[in-house]
C-alpha cells in the first residue's frame, strides 16, 4: 500500500476556493508544490513516481479526495493534477 502522508502535504493547500485567481491545473500544481518544504518535495516526488506507475486514475482520485476532502476530484481530474505536478517536477 502506498503511504498517503506525502500526498497530504501536497494537498494541504487545497480548499473550496483554491481555483479563484488561478487559470488552470498548471497554476494549481505550481501553487501546491510551492507549499512543500524540500523534504516534503522529495517525499512527494518519490510518492508520485510510484503512484503514477502503480495506481489507476480511480485509485488516485480516492487518495486525493481523502487527502483533501474540501475538493471532490473526478478520476480524470485527479490524474491530470498529479500528472501536471509530475511534469513540473521533471518526472517521466
Amino acid at each position: 500500500m502506498i503511504r498517503q502522508e506525502p500526498l497530504r502535504a501536497f494537498a494541504r493547500g487545497m480548499h473550496q476556493d483554491v481555483m479563484v485567481g488561478l487559470s488552470g491545473l498548471d497554476d494549481l500544481a505550481e501553487l501546491l508544490l510551492s507549499g512543500l518544504t524540500p523534504a516534503e518535495e522529495r517525499a512527494f516526488r518519490d510518492w508520485l513516481r510510484k503512484a503514477l506507475q502503480t495506481l489507476t486514475p480511480a485509485e488516485m482520485k480516492g487518495m486525493l479526495n481523502r487527502a483533501s476532502p474540501a475538493i471532490g476530484f473526478s478520476s480524470g481530474g485527479a490524474y491530470s493534477l498529479l500528472r501536471t505536478a509530475a511534469d513540473q517536477l521533471g518526472l517521466p
